[in-house]
């Protein structure tokens, strides 16, 4: 696979805002070397997901 962005299925949207930075966040980690999957990309968003108020 060769980008960290979750594959996007019918109905899914591009992330965006903070999303869009955190995924950004993870290409540059998988560009230094570190085994960034799209499996962890999405566990990732899904708990930055459950802190965020509102």
């Amino acid at each position: 696979m060769s980008g960290c962005a979750p594959a996007r299925t019918a109905g899914s949207a591009a992330p965006s805002g903070a999303d869009a930075v955190l995924v950004g966040f993870a290409r540059a980690l998988r560009a230094a070397g570190v085994a960034v999957s799209a499996e962890r990309v999405h566990a990732f968003l899904r708990a930055v997901a459950v802190l965020r108020p509102g």
